[in-house]
């Protein structure tokens, strides 16, 4: 992860990055935990960020993915304190399932394109929700809500499934 403690980005950058990763705070894949927490480390010990940006801004938009909320921001804690992540099979089966009902004309598409499928995937995301509403806890609810804007992203810029 690049140097961000001295990045010479401005605040509403780094707010825009912590907004964009905290889905991930809850993926499935231990690397991309980690690889968010250091981001998001890297982004409070950043001499851009007061102490009242971390109060006002960047603890609210992490408390959702915490089990409790931090004092004291580090690698270790910030991660000790995570949510369980979503189960990989879950977390497959949601992109699965939106995958599979996403209709796609181009996969070359407009932002605008883009945009819709955001939108559509936003709506099946809650319709496998209630669709699997008797296999998932509350917690598991709540969890692919969390993720529902990463998977949105996903899915509206990779259509298909692009692995070989």
């Amino acid at each position: 992860i690049c140097n961000l403690e001295y990045s010479f980005l401005e605040l509403p950058s780094l707010f825009s990055i912590i907004t964009a990763v905290c889905p991930l705070l809850l993926h499935p894949t231990l690397s991309i935990r980690k690889n968010t927490v250091n981001l998001i480390v890297a982004i409070t010990n950043n001499s851009n960020i007061s102490d009242g940006d971390i109060w006002s801004f960047i603890i609210p938009k992490l408390n959702p993915y915490l089990k409790e909320t931090i004092v004291d921001f580090n690698e270790e804690i910030l991660f000790d304190t995570l949510h369980s992540p979503i189960p990989n099979s879950m977390y497959l089966n949601v992109i699965k399932y939106c995958r599979s009902l996403v209709t796609f004309a181009d996969l070359r598409a407009s932002q605008k394109d883009q945009l819709k499928r955001q939108e559509d995937v936003k709506i099946l995301i809650h319709e496998f929700i209630k669709t699997k509403s008797n296999d998932l806890s509350d917690e598991d609810k709540y969890h692919l809500l969390l993720i529902a804007p990463f998977v949105t992203g996903s899915i509206s810029l990779f259509p298909i499934d692009i692995r070989p």
